[in-house]
């Protein structure tokens, strides 16, 4: 017998648990919830609690000092659109993908001040073929596509910098 996980458990585990599978196991059903009940129409993508929940996670991920950005990265990594299309029996790919710009975007505005503040310690770590500096790579190259979701003209600035 499977139970569906509440929402406030999935929050508390992105933001809680030591087990680093089941942190992002959380996030993904998190954003899975979200996006398949905005594509499927069940509400507004902006007026679903999802949106605020995904919010407060990804915020709290941020926050959390503990994390290397490698494990940040794959954390704040949203499901990709095949994988959402999977859950459709009936896929609609335009849709899908709307939605899911659109929760980037929201989340690149929601979270703009910490975004900014991770962009800029990852882009002040040298260059090197370590795990930490891919770590930090990977998390450049992640926030700029949800400030460029948001923003295209200044996250343009920030790449071309």
């Amino acid at each position: 017998i499977q139970q569906e996980i509440g929402q406030e458990d999935l929050l508390f585990l992105v933001a809680h648990d030591d087990d680093p599978f089941a942190r992002y196991d959380a996030m993904q059903e998190l954003v899975v919830r979200h996006l398949t009940g905005a594509v499927a129409g069940a509400a507004d993508g902006a007026e679903r609690p999802g949106r605020a929940a995904i919010g407060q996670a990804f915020a709290a991920v941020l926050a959390d000092t503990g994390l290397d950005d490698r494990m940040r990265g794959e954390l704040l990594t949203l499901p990709g659109e095949a994988y959402l299309a999977e859950r459709f029996e009936r896929a609609n790919p335009g849709r899908i993908f709307s939605e899911r710009e659109g929760l980037k975007s929201w989340l690149g505005n929601a979270l703009r001040a910490d975004l900014l503040a991770h962009y800029e310690r990852c882009a002040a770590m040298p260059f090197d073929l370590g795990p930490e500096a891919k770590g930090a790579r990977r998390m450049k190259t992640l926030i700029l596509s949800f400030l460029a979701a948001a923003d295209p003209e200044a996250a343009s600035g920030l790449a071309e910098r």
